[in-house]
């Protein structure tokens, strides 16, 4: 027995000296595995709760900043509005609210709203005195403030200890420190993945070169006076400014022979998520081209054709840009709006109803490939569109050419001169040196032509061959002063012998008070 036991025992330990290959793999894998790390990881959010007034008076002070750039507008109706505030009240379940938060070296704090701006835009607006609490069972309104004028009819309020207790409600929320604007938009992105956002809207929090590119066009033209005034009027609501300007800077990367229309959203998707840096020739394309489309628009000799007959479509704003990248170059500023005109009115002349589809794009594309000058009419480069283009950033520091109105606000180039520093206009110069101004002889020559004899508080040579010792020689005498002397002795001729008798008699002396 022991001998079997033993044989058993000796097996034992064979097979244990001899793993299979199965579990040499596992080994293998899990010393892989040991040296896998994640990378780019955030700090762990902070969980933390602020009351409604709390936040209600940092949103006031501009301590929370609701208005990132990747953010979508306020869409929550104020039913939708109502109904949050109900859900505080009642306590039911609220989202958290994610803040990214910056921090300063005094050591002040702000916060920027990733996810939440419709929750506390509705806090911000129920305790601004500017929606109500509606009561679900007898529909009855209660405001938390009355801000309206005194009247007859003043707001029902809410009772003060409702007022107390909304304005102590908790409200959860997330806050991220240490991250940069890349993060917050992946942030948002994915919390926002399945929401109801518009696809303008998701293109925006799109992270890359190119819409950083987009992002800095956005923030330098689409600014009041610029294509965001009153003389352009397009849509520019929920994300509709950033998708335009993308769409248009798409299709002039892309213009050629072969381009048919302007695309669809998932290939501008997808050249947001894959195109590398922008090169400096292709950012100073974009740049002249805007800079045109900016001078058109506050010119009010040429702006007429965004406005007639209606205004511009999302549409139209695109193959506008795109139309004035191809042509800058070859017409003039007067040129190019008659040239936009025509594409309007082809655009809408073949179609009623002018959307942002690929129907209507080719129609504007095909223009825009065939559009050409009638013989005759090209101008010189210089005075082309493109060349005159003044630049946005310097348009801010400089003020239009007297004369010019623009679409809305601009800087003037320097503060308007006093009375000190205005002087009269002076005249070109032509060749020949002109003595300096005496206004005093000439008026003395005007009186005494008026009054039919010469100043005798003048000495004034009346012959080319006057003395050495005359107070002012001939030489000094302008063309206009010779002429007027020269017909005053004509038609005075006593006049002038008694002046040179009296120059005569007290030679060098300057005669008569001035």
């Amino acid at each position: 027995m022991y001998e079997s036991e033993s044989e058993l025992t000796e097996e034992e330990d064979e097979f244990e000296e001899k793993p299979t290959k199965t579990r040499a793999k596992k080994v293998a894998n899990t010393k892989k595995s040991s040296n896998y790390r994640i990378q780019n990881v955030l700090k762990v959010p902070r969980p933390t709760t602020y009351t409604t007034q709390a936040l209600y008076d940092q949103i006031h002070s501009s301590d929370v900043n609701l208005e990132p750039e990747y953010q979508r507008a306020v869409v929550w109706p104020e039913s939708k509005q109502i109904g949050l505030i109900d859900s505080i009240f009642r306590n039911f379940y609220i989202p958290p609210v994610i803040f990214a938060v910056n921090q300063f070296d005094d050591g002040a704090e702000t916060r920027t709203c990733i996810d939440g701006k419709q929750r506390l835009t509705s806090i911000y607006r129920f305790m601004d005195g500017l929606i109500p609490h509606k009561d679900p069972f007898t529909n009855e309104k209660l405001w938390y403030k009355d801000v309206g004028p005194g009247g007859k009819n003043p707001k029902k309020l809410l009772p003060e200890k409702y007022r107390r207790l909304f304005a102590n409600k908790q409200i959860v929320c997330i806050e991220y420190q240490d991250i940069d604007d890349d993060d917050e938009r992946e942030i948002f992105q994915r919390v926002q993945l399945g929401m109801a956002l518009t696809p303008a809207e998701k293109l925006q929090s799109i992270i890359g070169p190119m819409p950083t590119f987009i992002r800095e066009l956005a923030s330098t033209y689409l600014t009041a006076g610029s294509l965001a005034g009153k003389t352009l009027d397009w849509d520019r609501s929920r994300g509709g400014d950033f998708r335009c300007l993308a769409e248009a800077v798409h299709v002039i990367g892309k213009f050629g022979e072969k381009l048919k229309n302007h695309g669809t959203m998932l290939q501008l998707e997808k050249w947001l998520n894959t195109a590398k840096e922008p090169s400096e020739d292709f950012r100073d394309k974009i740049h002249n081209t805007l800079n045109v489309f900016v001078d058109l628009v506050q010119d009010p000799a040429l702006n007429g054709v965004f406005n007639t007959p209606t205004k511009v479509s999302p549409i139209e704003f695109i193959m506008i840009a795109v139309f004035i990248s191809v042509h800058k170059d070859k017409l003039t500023p007067v040129q190019l709006s008659a040239a936009l005109s025509e594409l309007r009115a082809d655009t809408r002349e073949k179609h009623s109803d002018v959307r942002m589809n690929t129907k209507v794009s080719k129609t504007m594309v095909e223009f825009v490939k065939k559009y050409k000058l009638p013989r005759g009419k090209s101008p010189r480069a210089s005075e082309t569109a493109g060349a005159l283009a003044i630049d946005v950033k310097k348009r801010k520091r400089e003020a239009p050419d007297e004369g010019r109105e623009s679409g809305g606000d601009v800087t003037m180039k320097s503060p308007p001169p006093s009375a000190h520093d205005q002087k009269p206009p002076t005249r070109k110069n032509s060749g020949k040196p002109e003595p300096p101004p005496r206004p005093d002889r000439l008026a003395a020559i005007r009186v005494a032509k008026l009054s039919g004899n010469t100043p005798t508080s003048l000495s004034i040579p009346i012959s080319n061959g006057s003395s050495a010792n005359s107070p002012i020689s001939a030489k000094l005498e302008s063309p206009l002063e010779s002429g007027l002397m020269a017909r005053m002795r004509q038609s005075h001729p006593r006049a002038s012998q008694k002046q040179k008798s009296e120059q005569e008699q007290e030679p060098g002396q300057a005669a008569g008070p001035r």
